[in-house]
């Protein structure tokens, strides 16, 4: 062989092997550029949840702000109402009656007391029965609002 034939063997395979790493580094550059868009498509939907999720949690905490605004304001307007409804009772300005059994005790015959003579006969309690028995009702009335308002919270969570 001569020279040049060698020569131009060399100059081809070095063209070929020129030609063999720049498809390898187009095919290389082009999957790069496929793994960085789908990086970038991944880490735009993992940002949108985000978003998505601080939104969420931003309308849950506004809704318990609401919820617990609302629960405090029931409490404090019952709380003003029972504290009316004792005063009154201790006052005497409001009495409790319960409805009783003429035949179980003793009642007047004089009907002008109950303003008519068709009035079931009752018993008026004690100042300290009927502030008792308010105080359980407020109690009851005060587990229902609590109640309530649980069932609130777990509502907003479910949304």
């Amino acid at each position: 062989m001569s020279w040049p034939r060698i020569a131009a063997a060399l100059a081809g395979l070095a063209a070929l092997l020129l030609a063999a790493v720049g498809v390898y580094r187009a095919g290389a550059d082009s999957v790069q550029v496929r793994w960085n868009a789908a990086a970038a498509d991944a880490e735009r939907r993992q940002a949108v949840t985000l978003l998505e999720a601080r939104e969420r949690e931003r309308s849950q905490a506004l809704a318990m702000s609401e919820l617990e605004k609302s629960y405090l304001e029931s409490q404090r307007h019952a709380e003003k109402q029972n504290a009316d409804l004792r005063r009154q009772l201790r006052a005497g300005t409001v009495r409790l009656s319960v409805p009783v059994n003429p035949g179980a005790c003793r009642v007047s015959a004089d009907d002008s007391a109950t303003g008519g003579g068709d009035a079931a006969a009752r018993a008026e309690l004690s100042s300290a029965a009927a502030d008792d028995l308010v105080a359980i009702a407020d109690d009851a009335d005060d587990a229902v609002r609590q109640l309530t308002a649980c069932q609130a919270v777990v509502g907003e969570y479910l949304k």
